[in-house]
């Protein structure tokens, strides 16, 4: 999901920033109209997921057996939560940092990194959720699904944007081909832990906050689901934590074994990032004091859902 500095040729690069421009203009206007006249509870959730998007999307996941790390997308699960328009802009914010202070993605990249983090994967698993609620499926596997599919969709279109930058002696399906399989064992079985949580933090938010109810055209899950859910996404999570343990293997970032690997074989050489705070212990720093706002932000939040919900048992 992090395309870095100097893979796309700037013509591609302004063609992308051109295209996810607009959307971002939509997107903070509807969040001034959500400012303005939204609930509080609405401005705490909406709070909330921008400090998740951060967090998750900053957070390397070991995938085990195969040595890389990867990243959770949050982007499809909150678009079905909030919304498209309120998922755009809190994730662009937070890929604009990330590529300033942890030399993930880049500012000239930003524009393609937007429209598959920001864009595509909200869109595709919105999509689904609203197709599958027309079947007989148990809520949860729609989302579990919807945003299985959400995830995969942000790396497949990694695969096309980086493909076709990378296309000249060697044509575009051999470099799509060669990133979409190197993506592949990696992200499906990410994808399919991110869909488990997904649907398991829906169902939570659905029992601790009964305004949930009803939003989006959610429905109420029954505890046997959730307990179900949350079972399986808890072992599935285990699994990924505790492989570098089982495996004891040196881990790498996918982006960079994936994305960077074919840039060199291509013979593009990345730019260096503009800002770089992540060597030796000034990255611990930086990372720690990143999750530590995050988690302070989503704290805080939560907090002020949790008054809301008490606020509102009052009033009733």
């Amino acid at each position: 999901m992090h395309i870095a500095e100097g893979m796309l040729p700037l013509p591609q690069a302004l063609v992308y920033g051109a295209l996810s421009s607009p959307l971002l203009i939509i997107s903070f206007q509807k969040l001034q109209k959500l400012l303005k006249y939204g609930t509080s509870e609405e401005k705490a959730l909406q709070n909330l997921a921008g400090a998740l998007i951060f967090a998750i999307t900053l957070f390397p996941l070991p995938v085990p057996m195969l040595g890389v790390t990867s990243h959770m997308c949050a982007t499809p699960v909150l678009g079905i939560l909030l919304g498209f328009w309120r998922v755009v802009l809190p994730t662009a914010l937070a890929l604009l940092i990330q590529a300033l202070f942890f030399a993930h993605g880049g500012i000239t990249t930003l524009g393609a990194n937007i429209l598959t983090l920001a864009v595509t994967g909200p869109l595709i698993a919105i999509g689904v959720f609203t197709g599958l609620k027309r079947c007989s499926l148990p809520q949860w596997i729609s989302i579990a699904l919807a945003c299985f599919l959400g995830d995969l969709s942000v790396y497949l279109l990694d695969a096309v944007i980086v493909g076709q930058a990378l296309s000249g002696q060697q044509g575009f399906y051999f470099w799509f081909s060669r990133i979409a399989l190197g993506f592949a064992p990696a992200q499906i079985p990410l994808a399919i832990l991110e869909g488990l949580l997904s649907a398991y933090f829906i169902a939570f938010l659905q029992k601790k906050l009964p305004a949930f109810n009803g939003l989006k055209g959610l429905t109420q899950p029954s505890n046997v689901q959730i307990k179900t859910v949350g079972t399986i996404a808890g072992l599935t999570l285990l699994l990924f934590g505790f492989s570098p343990l089982a495996f004891g293997a040196a881990f790498s970032g996918l982006d960079e074994t994936v994305l960077e690997q074919a840039a060199i074989q291509a013979g593009v050489s990345n730019m260096a990032p503009w800002i770089d705070l992540t060597q030796g212990e000034l990255a611990l720093t930086v990372f720690f004091l990143g999750g530590f706002l995050a988690g302070l932000l989503t704290g805080l939040n939560w907090s002020k859902l949790q008054g809301c919900k008490k606020e509102n048992s009052h009033a009733s």
